[in-house]
């Protein structure tokens, strides 16, 4: 039987793409890519074939942080790590992507080792919503199972030093991301290797988790089953899925589609055109047409999607990779 030996993952080559960026080292490989030559027994080799799949997942994260794709987490044990949600000027969707956040890392299990904050780029400090739009957003939280308390907090307005005081930034949209950076690079030009490889958009994670972690029953998927039903309903909608990547790549002279046959959405290289620049925003008041209730439900799924896929992220960059948490499904 051929060795598995040659499934190691290329760490030198990854971290040399990182310093050449001028950021950090990638993370040292997994002991499940360090393979041993395998043995008789069918169940190490089915166990093999687990640890293949692991191997090639943490192949694929490596390369999308070494190209910028995904940021850079350092998590040790007992570390909780400290996460910034950061919104335009009302905070709405920071606050409702961290319940989202919540309600998924709860149902993972990890919730006691990721703490979140909600905040605004152009927020204006200690101000809070109107009464009306509090009792909106009670209801809303209500409908998805999210903290009422979290729409009730005065905002907080994002500063440059909170680069210091949180492990990561998530921005809600591309433009946000991007103010996000003008500011800091504006507060230490000096210093981008410290700060950039940790500001990333929640959108950036929206492919993450292959359909199978997303939909399958039971503890091992993503999200609980309430979650689960909406979103299996939704999906096609929220994400193309791998036909239409392989489709678009095809007819962009890409060659045959045949190498996306049986692959996930979660595994797929998805040209950039095709996915979203942030969480969309629907209007506080609606028009009574139902169209606002749509896009605030269309919005809350498109944050299970990508918070899901964030979860998983950040277990599978944690201190113990053979937890048990890898998305490889």
């Amino acid at each position: 039987m051929t060795s598995l030996c040659s499934l190691t993952v290329r760490g030198p080559a990854v971290a040399g793409a990182l310093s050449s960026r001028g950021g950090d080292p990638a993370p040292q490989q997994p002991a499940a890519c360090r393979l041993r030559p395998c043995g008789r027994p069918a169940t190490w080799v089915a166990a093999a074939g687990g640890r293949h799949r692991r191997c090639r997942r943490h192949q694929q994260r490596l390369a999308r942080v070494s190209a910028g794709e995904l940021p850079v987490v350092r998590w040790q044990h007992g570390q909780c790590l400290q996460l910034l949600f950061i919104d335009r000027s009302d905070t709405v969707r920071s606050r409702f992507a961290l319940g989202m956040f919540e309600r998924i890392s709860a149902w993972s299990g990890c919730s006691r080792s990721l703490a979140g904050t909600p905040c605004g780029l152009d927020a204006a400090e200690g101000s809070s919503p109107g009464l009306g739009t509090q009792a909106g957003l009670f209801s809303l939280a209500a409908s998805w199972q999210l903290r009422p308390h979290l729409f009730t907090s005065a905002r907080m307005r994002f500063e440059p030093d909170d680069i210091d005081r949180f492990d990561l930034l998530i921005c809600l949209d591309s433009g946000v991301q991007a103010g996000v950076l003008r500011a800091v690079s504006a507060d230490r030009p000096n210093e981008p290797a410290s700060y950039v490889q940790r500001i990333c958009c929640l959108s950036d994670f929206l492919m993450y988790c292959s359909d199978a972690v997303l939909l399958s029953p039971g503890s091992t998927s993503a999200l609980d089953r309430q979650l689960r039903s909406q979103v299996a309903l939704a999906l096609p909608t929220l994400r193309p899925s791998a036909a239409r990547v392989a489709a678009a790549a095809t007819a962009g002279g890409g060659g045959s589609s045949s190498g996306f046959t049986g692959r996930d959405a979660g595994e797929v290289a998805v040209p950039a055109y095709m996915l979203p620049t942030g969480i969309p925003r629907p209007p506080l008041q609606g028009d009574g047409s139902g169209s606002a209730d749509e896009q605030w439900e269309r919005m809350a799924l498109m944050l299970a999607v990508c918070c899901a896929g964030f979860v998983r992220y950040l277990l599978d960059c944690g201190p113990d990779e053979q937890s048990g948490y890898g998305s490889d499904g």
